[in-house]
């Protein structure tokens, strides 16, 4: 079924989300596994599952994408821990130099060395973080490409 921006109005769609549509899609689109994986994250694929998708699909498609999120939730655990540790030892030693007698200068290089390890902390989170959070996307543009094609077999590529 060739989604079009005709069809957007009739599910009421937000003006954002047909804008975007017009501009990227002005003839309509078949879905493909490859453009719903593509424009997974531009698209609000929830949106269109809800609107588009009967009961049954919509059920898969809520059912993947909670696993989804469960895998996802998952994979950051050992990511939050990580980061945790890298800076905790750092706010440690700078915290506790304002109850020790150590110098201004002392605890100027413990600030310092704990904005550092925060900032290295933080790149690796943020880069682990996109990782998963692109897996978590790929399965949910997954999941709804194959409810859709359950719902529309004639879109099958």
């Amino acid at each position: 079924m060739k989604v079009t921006l005709e069809l957007l109005r009739k599910y009421n769609a937000c003006r954002e989300q047909r804008k975007l549509f017009a501009k990227t899609f002005p003839q309509g689109v078949v879905p493909t596994r490859e453009l719903v994986r593509r424009f997974g994250d531009v698209f609000d694929l929830g949106w269109a599952a809800e609107a588009l998708l009967t009961g049954e699909r919509f059920n898969a498609f809520e059912d993947s994408r909670a696993e989804a999120i469960g895998a996802h939730n998952k994979a950051m655990e050992p990511v939050n821990r990580a980061y945790k540790a890298a800076i905790d030892s750092a706010w440690d030693r700078w915290n506790s130099s304002w109850d020790s007698s150590s110098g201004e200068e002392e605890r100027e290089a413990l600030r310092q060395e704990y904005v550092e390890a925060s900032a290295a902390a933080d790149v690796v989170y943020r880069a682990a973080e996109a990782l998963l959070t692109a897996a978590y996307d790929r399965a949910v543009a997954d999941a709804f490409y194959d409810a859709w094609v359950q719902q529309y077999p004639e879109d099958a590529a």
